[in-house]
């Protein structure tokens, strides 16, 4: 039996130089996945050409006082985002936490790659939230 996967291939978003053929780099499989969640998140309305409805609206939550109320609001705009836009991935769990102190907020997503080959498909992604002044 043989089971076919496929493997995902995005263009670095860095526009990272591959040095052996002098082109633009890219990333590949998981480094796709884990970079296009992190792109869909920070994406707001009218940001992708044509298509107003792919937005997160993450950005707007963080200039409120950073609290777990907001957290939770953050964490289901994430989910709903994911879930409706990324159709490579399973979400598990979206963890938001706020730090109060720093105004951020860290978080924290687990998720599985469709088609996955590898035994241990789970994927755990984290990354900080802040507002830029």
């Amino acid at each position: 039996m043989l089971i076919q996967t496929r493997k995902y291939n995005d263009i670095d978003i860095a526009f990272g130089r591959n040095l052996v053929t002098k082109d633009v780099g890219t990333k590949t499989y998981e480094d796709s996945v884990k970079q296009s969640i992190k792109t869909l998140v920070m994406m707001e309305r009218y940001e992708k050409p044509f298509h107003p409805e792919i937005h997160c609206s993450v950005r707007s939550y963080l200039f409120e006082l950073a609290s777990p109320i907001t957290a939770t609001v953050i964490a289901k705009a994430i989910e709903i985002c994911i879930k409706a836009y990324e159709p490579r991935v399973v979400l598990n769990t979206v963890d938001v936490f706020a730090s109060t102190d720093l105004e951020t907020y860290q978080v924290t997503l687990v998720y599985s790659i469709l088609n996955d080959p590898s035994p241990v498909n789970i994927q755990e992604l984290e990354f900080l939230l802040e507002r830029i002044r």
